[in-house]
């Protein structure tokens, strides 16, 4: 049977001892005894309870309580039990026994003394409220070993000695303990201590309160686990653990509950040499220096945290650390630190892996870093939010090879002076993803690279400095650096966007904002060898700062796709010094600064490609400055606004402080415009400034303004490659130069169809040389003052649009143009040598007489080559001169050659260049110098104006062949359709079928003449061809008297004529050319209808309409219509005079005609002004003759007959044909009174077809003739 046990007093040996329920003594309530074992260790003790196992009796003279084996319990109950002897037990539990206390009370004073020992066999004990304490150094509190188990509800352990344990779990030992409390206060204590593999100590509620120096609140080790939930731990000891795991395998769980350390370097949680510790919910709270409140240590290591608050507010004491390769997780935790260097959250040491999710790291001292990594550790942080307010304390901090840190959402904000918001260097790599970076400290920047090998990359993120001298994004000492998608902003003075310095060092911007506000803060800045490149970014500044800045030699920028917008007090928007080197390609600038928008200075090199820039203030579009070169390809500037100077330049190029030094520009597939007040493209304001700029497919506009304006004694050589340079004035120099200055030298090159507009103005007092040189097509239009050397070559052209000088001019193969707005002419004055090769001189003339206005070339020097000559008429009507006009003087050796280039006309004028006698001197003449001039025509009484006739000095005008073609237009369209009734043969009748005697036809006519005629003033001969066709038929016919017959009809007809006119005085020709058609009616009346004789009467009337030109040799061809009507009557007898036979006789007719000849032609204005009207127009013909036939029968049955007839007319014409060119009348000659000669025939084939034909001669004065050929065919049906 099971035996019940109880405590009672041996007096023997002075001690508690377990009796069986039969045993009987005086119970007290302490024990005086020693233990008989002398080892200080839980295994030494266990060895003696092991010996003795026998005999419990023997054992009790040593502790306070023993129960021994599993047959024996014991129960305890409000009592005291105490072992003062070193290596006593309080209570000893052991080979499976079982002990119960509640309300007991366990003291042990001696050294290396238990108060409760659990062991062997599952031996188990359990103890309710009460108290444990030892007092000796190396003391236990309460116990569990091999097997052995422990419970404690509400107990308190004490420990007072050194290196004492307040609970201890070992070899497979538990503890589980509910709301005790542990309290240890010696030096190296343990309030809670699970040691080795199995052993088990699980704390839920209750505290564990050590007071010594490195001493442990709770502990794991040798791979014991232990569990705390909702437990306070406090330690306040220097270098005491509030929380400590090490060893592979030991485990600690923190669940709940508080940890609070105040002694130095005494951790919150540690962990080690492969152990695991987890924390969920805790409290963790340090005030000593180097202090930590998590540290994770060694390969291996394990620290999970969650849902925790960490603080220090001891010097160099981090919230979270982990190093020597462990690994911290810590999700939705906050890290408080309160001490200077006191990093929120740290990692260090290669292999070392620090995770943290949510939650968030405040630091408050000076170099506290919010997160760090080091020496190779890792760190990754996701959506963590990061403050840091001490001096140098940095959001996050990177350092050492091998190191990496991954940021990805969160936030990072410092406050402190030079604190950065993120961080890394000495060869780490950082990479950050949609974080906020805010800084505003002095000198704090939002992230920052340093030292060669490091790389730090921002993305999707945005970034915000608010402290002066705080920049958003820097590279220094060869680190690199990317940001990309990033909004970043800075608004403290001298707070540059983004800035990299140093050889080697890289920054890298894209699809990113740059906003800057502070004064004398950069939006991106490069310098100190360093590259920096930027893609896709919009930069703002507000503030005065720069946009972009490169400087140093081997600095490198480049931007592209990419917007500078620059405020009214901005500086550049893109500037290269200390040769520096900048690169845009597709970028947009738009400022309203003061400043320029691209700048190079001290040697900086700026190259642009298709770069767009809107300058609406002061600032110049591109300033190249102290031996620096720009080069821009597809650059288009839209400039205006006036500086504090007044000026309003697109390009300005000077030496401020290198006098002498060698300016570059270079532009290709440009347009540049400046626009408003003062509206200058190139400009140069400072002395000794030496400037090359080269032009490619490059327009330069100052709208109203001045394309190239050099001050100072600036030597500017300026080449133009297929380029415009444009404005109201093209150059101007040495205006506003300092007196006493060196005067310099410019030159202007065009080539390949450069264009130059705009007048020439040289202050000859302070410019040594100017040129103006074009080749390749090239040309310049403006006037000329003081400009030193003109050269055309190849196809080139000066257009001058004024009076103007130069010094030296040569052209060669290329064009001199006055221009002419008809508001006056100008003269060119050659101050020096005139050189033409085979070259054009275009010149505008009022062409009239000697008097007339023109335009003038003075040389002052010598002239040689040969120079063709083109004159203009500006306006005149012509006129005659006697000594001519005076186009071209030379006063030095005239050795040139001028030649006439095609027509000079005005008017009815033709003039001719001629060379004066003085040899010196080149006229206009407009007439002809001959003894034996042609004969006068006398005038008649039409109409139109004066006829010319020679003066009595013999100079004659010399006509134009324009007024005979227009004249023989004229002719031709009032003759082509006229006819008389031989043309449309007497009706013929026939008997038809039924015996009635019927007539009814359809005639066809074909004419065709070629006429010769000279003008009024005997110089211009005419020769026309002309063909008309016409069909007719009657329509109606009758009679009065039954013999006679009336007739009616309509006709219809196409006709054309060409003419060439012919000059005999200047040899120039002129073609005319008419067609046009006619509609008409005729009747016709004739006595004797049988006999065709007798008394005859015959009438017509047309409408014709016509289409004209006239074009002469080297004038262009005018075209103009001309339409009217025209009609005609005649009358006659034609009588049988003799019969020769039976079947031929001779007949006669004497005939009168008069033709009303109503064709009128437009007025013309020629392209060269002269006003062209026709005159003789409404001309009354009369015709007067005789017609003699002889006609034959053939066959009489047949109705078949042949009759050749001769006949002969006089013809007046009551007006000549003619043409008034500006009022002067030339009219055709010898026309108003003509004889003509015809023969023809006429048969009869049937009676029903005739034909007829015949030929045509008129002869008149002056040469006139007319010879024309006629066939006609007439069916009667």
């Amino acid at each position: 049977m099971n035996k019940s046990y109880r405590v009672i007093w041996n007096y023997a040996l002075q001690c508690y001892v377990v009796t069986s329920e039969l045993a009987r003594g005086k119970v007290k309530s302490s024990c005086s005894g020693k233990a008989a074992g002398k080892s200080r260790l839980v295994s030494g003790a266990l060895g003696s309870a092991l010996l003795l196992a026998g005999s419990p009796m023997a054992l009790a003279s040593e502790h306070g309580a023993l129960v021994n084996g599993p047959e024996d319990k014991l129960e305890l109950s409000n009592q005291t039990l105490q072992a003062t002897g070193n290596d006593h037990y309080g209570l000893l539990v052991q080979n499976g026994g079982q002990a119960s206390a509640t309300d007991v009370t366990v003291l042990n004073a001696g050294n290396n003394g238990y108060g409760v020992f659990s062991t062997l066999a599952s031996s188990a004990t359990e103890m309710t409220r009460g108290s444990v304490q030892t007092t000796g150094t190396g003391g236990y509190g309460v116990v569990a070993s091999r097997t052995g188990t422990l419970k404690l509800d509400g107990t308190r352990v004490e420990t007072t000695g050194q290196a004492a344990y307040g609970a201890y779990a070992s070899s497979a030992g538990i503890i589980n303990s509910l709301n005790a409390d542990y309290l240890t206060r010696g030096d190296s204590a343990h309030g809670a201590y699970s040691r080795a593999t199995g052993s088990l100590i699980d704390l839920t509620g209750g505290s564990v309160t050590t007071g010594g120096a490195k001493a442990y609140g709770l502990f794991a080790g040798s791979g014991g686990q232990l569990n705390a939930s909702d437990v306070q731990v406090s330690t306040s000891g220097d270098q005491s653990y509030a929380v400590m795991v090490t060893d592979k395998g030991s485990e600690l769980t923190m669940t709940g509950g508080k940890v609070t350390t105040t002694g130095t370097r005494a951790y919150g949680l540690a962990a080690g040499t492969g152990s695991r510790l987890s924390a969920s919910g805790v409290q963790v709270s340090t005030s000593g220096n180097q202090s930590n409140g998590v540290t994770a240590n060694n390969a291996s290591t394990e620290v999970n945290l969650e849902n925790s608050a960490f603080e220090t507010t001891g010097g160099n004491a981090f919230g979270l650390y982990a190093g020597s390769a462990s690994t911290l997780n810590a999700s939705n935790v906050q890290v408080s630190t309160r001490g200077d260097q006191s990093y929120g959250v740290m990692v260090t040491e290669k292999g070392s892996k620090l995770t943290m999710t949510g939650g968030t790291v405040t630091t408050a001292g000076s170099k506290a870093s919010g997160l760090a990594a080091g020496s190779g550790g890792k760190l990754s942080a996701s959506g963590v939010q990061v403050t840091t307010s001490g001096t140098e304390s940095n959001g996050v901090t990177a350092n050492n090879v091998g190191t990496e840190v991954t940021l990805t959402d969160g936030t990072y904000s410092t406050s402190g002076e030079s604190a950065h918001g993120i961080y890394a260097g000495s060869t780490a790599t950082l990479n950050a993803s949609g974080v906020q970076v805010v800084t505003g400290g002095v000198k704090s920047y939002g992230v920052y690279a340093d030292s060669a090998g490091t790389e730090l990359t921002l993305a999707d993120s945005t970034l915000t400095t608010t402290g002066r001298n705080a920049y958003g994004a820097y590279a220094a000492s060869g680190a690199k650096l990317n940001v990309s998608g990033t909004k970043l902003s800075t608004s403290g003075d001298y707070s540059d966007g983004g800035y990299v310095s140093g050889e080697g060092s890289l920054l890298n911007v894209n699809d990113s904002t740059v906003a800057i506000s502070g004064n004398g803060a950069n939006g991106l800045k490069a310098d100190g060898k360093s590259t920096l490149n930027a893609t896709n970014t919009a930069i703002e500044i507000t503030g005065d700062g720069i946009g972009t800045y490169a400087s140093g030699e081997g600095t490198v920028f480049n931007l592209s796709d990419s917007q500078i917008v620059m405020g009214q007090n901005a500086g550049n928007a893109v500037l290269a010094v200390y040769s520096g080197t900048a690169s845009l390609e597709n970028v947009g600038i738009i400022t309203d600064a003061s400043n320029s928008a691209l700048a190079a200075g001290m040697g900086g090199t700026l190259n642009s490609k298709n770069v767009s820039v809107q300058a609406h203030s002061g600032g110049y579009g591109i300033e190249v400055q102290d031996g620096s070169t720009f080069k821009g390809n597809n650059v288009t500037i839209e400039k205006s606004g006036t500086d504090s100077q007044g000026f309003n330049a697109a390009i300005n190029v000077l030496n401020l402080y290198y006098p002498d030094a060698h300016n570059t520009l270079s532009l290709s597939d440009s347009d540049i415009n400046v626009s408003g007040e003062n509206a200058t493209g190139i400009v140069s304001k400072r002395q000794t400034t030496l400037a090359d700029i080269k032009l490619a497919n490059t327009a330069i506009t100052a709208t109203d303004g001045t394309a190239v304006n050099v001050l100072t004694g600036t030597d500017m050589h300026i080449d133009a490659d297929n380029s415009l340079l444009s404005g109201g004035t093209l150059l101007k120099t040495g205006y506003s130069t300092t007196e006493g200055s060196t005067a310099g030298s410019v030159v202007l090159n065009g080539s390949n169809h450069s264009l130059f507009e705009g007048n020439v103005d040289i202050d000859r007092s302070q410019t040594q040389d100017s040129q103006i040189n074009l080749s390749g097509s090239s040309a310049w239009t403006g006037a000329s003052s003081g400009l030193n050397t003109l050269t055309l070559n190849d196809n080139s052209q000066w257009n001058i649009i004024g009076d103007s000088s130069v010094d030296t001019l040569s052209a060669s193969n290329s064009t001199l143009n006055f221009t002419h707005d008809g508001a006056g002419f100008s003269t060119l004055t050659v101050n020096g040598n005139y050189s033409g090769d085979n070259s054009t001189l275009i010149m505008n003339a009022a062409l009239g007489d000697d008097n007339s206005a023109s335009d003038k070339l003075h040389i002052l020097g010598d002239s040689s080559g040969s120079t063709d000559v083109v004159v203009n008429n500006a306006g005149g009507s012509g006129a005659q001169t006697i000594q001519g006009m005076q186009l071209i003087q030379v006063d030095g050796a005239s050795n040139g050659e001028f030649r006439q280039k095609g027509r000079i006309v005005a008017g009815a004028y033709d003039y001719s260049l001629v060379k004066g006698a003085d040899q010196h001197g080149w006229y206009l003449m407009s007439d002809k110098n001959s003894s034996d001039p042609d004969p006068v025509v006398t005038p008649g009484e039409g109409e139109g104006g004066q006829i010319v006739e020679p003066p009595v000095d013999q100079h004659n005008m010399i006509v134009r062949p324009e007024a005979a073609s227009y004249s023989a237009n004229l002719a031709a369209a009032n003759t082509l359709f006229t006819t008389s009734m031989d043309d449309r043969p007497a009706e013929t009748f026939y008997t038809d079928a039924s015996g009635q005697q019927q007539s009814t036809r359809l005639w066809l006519h074909n004419s065709a003449g070629h006429s010769r005629v000279k003008d009024s003033s005997g110089q211009l001969k005419s020769d026309t061809n002309r063909y008309a066709i016409q069909l007719g038929g009657d329509v109606a016919g009758g009679t009065l008297t039954g013999s006679d017959s009336l007739r009616l009809g309509a006709m219809a007809g196409y006709g054309n004529a060409q003419s060439k006119s012919r000059s005999a005085v200047s040899g120039y020709q002129s073609r005319g050319q008419v067609n046009g058609y006619s509609l008409g009616v005729y009747g016709s009346w004739l006595q004797n209808a049988a006999e065709q004789s007798g008394a005859f009467v015959d009438s017509s009337l047309s409408y014709g309409w016509f289409n004209n030109s006239v074009k002469g040799d080297d004038i262009g061809q005018q075209s103009y219509k001309s339409k009217g009507i025209s009609a005609s009557l005649a009358g006659g007898y034609r009588a049988e005079v003799a019969t020769l036979s039976d079947s031929t006789s001779l007949w006669l007719r004497p005939q009168a005609q008069l033709n009303w000849q109503g064709v009128k032609a437009d007025d013309v204005k020629e392209q060269n002004g002269s006003r062209v009207q026709a005159t003789g127009q409404d001309n009354l013909q009369s015709r007067l003759g005789v017609r003699a036939s002889l006609r034959t029968l053939l066959d009489p049955q047949a109705q078949s007959a042949i009759e050749p007839y001769a006949e002969a007319n006089w013809l007046h014409n009551s007006r000549a044909f003619g043409t008034a060119l500006n009022g002067v009348n030339i009219q055709q000659a010898g026309t108003r009174n003509a004889a003509e000669v015809k023969l023809g025939v006429d048969a009869r084939l049937n009676a029903n077809v005739n034909l007829w034909g015949g030929v045509a001669q008129q002869l008149g004065n002056h040469s006139y003739s007319d010879t024309s050929a006629v066939a006609g065919v007439k069916v009667s049906f």
